[in-house]
């Protein structure tokens, strides 16, 4: 499951929405583009502080989107959504990488964080 930082914005939104499965399929293709996604609130999350520590004591939350065609994390440090609740949500996709020592991968994950 990968992740997204964004902003819910309202249904008259300029962009038309992104599939989820085309941003887990190429992660590293929507690294920090702005995108738009639809979809229907899952789990929430809380996240562990990461960054300087003077930005440690931010509160980060995250929620989970599915549009049918996979999930994404977003991430926000506003309201969260309640579960069940349709949003559209407008944010950038950042990536991360993890190396696999034993099968010498690089394997890239995404997730959005709310504007």
């Amino acid at each position: 499951m990968l992740g997204i930082g964004a902003t819910v914005v309202s249904a008259c939104g300029a962009w038309a929405p992104t599939e989820i499965a085309e941003i887990v399929a190429a992660p590293a293709a929507y690294d920090r583009r702005e995108v738009v996604i639809r979809g229907t609130v899952g789990a929430t999350i809380r996240l562990p502080p990461v960054g300087p520590a003077w930005a440690r004591d931010v509160p980060r939350r995250g929620y989970v989107v599915d549009d049918g065609t996979a999930k994404i994390i977003v991430v926000t440090d506003g309201a969260v959504p309640t579960t069940g609740e349709s949003v559209r949500v407008r944010g950038t996709v950042e990536t991360w990488g993890i190396e696999i020592p034993t099968h010498f991968q690089y394997n890239v994950a995404a997730y959005i964080k709310e504007r």
